[in-house]
């Protein structure tokens, strides 16, 4: 059995000294995402799990932040109980 839930993380990406901030500021500005330019250049990535934040259900649009998980015969990993909005729905129409 395993148990899940999701947080926010910031991340650190640093870049060699052939990388200017100005090319960086400017694709970010066009929409591309971070983790595409960290592929194209050569740079070290660091989880910096001190800023680790638990996220809401209201910040996941009720969607699940935590999940009980557990393991098939075919050995998948299954959902067996989550948080959502949904499923407290479910629970507490099953309760009456």
């Amino acid at each position: 059995m395993e148990l899940h839930y999701k947080t926010t993380v910031w991340v650190s990406m640093k870049f060699s000294d052939e990388v200017t901030k100005e090319e960086i500021i400017e694709r970010l500005e066009k929409g591309e995402m971070p983790l595409d330019i960290g592929n194209e250049f050569d740079c070290e990535y660091e989880n910096m799990t001190e800023t680790e934040e638990y996220v809401t259900l209201e910040e996941n649009d009720g969607q699940s932040t935590v999940e009980v998980l557990e393991e098939t015969e075919k050995g998948w990993l299954e959902i067996i109980w989550d948080n959502s909005y949904e499923s407290e729905i479910e629970r507490k129409l099953k309760n009456k």
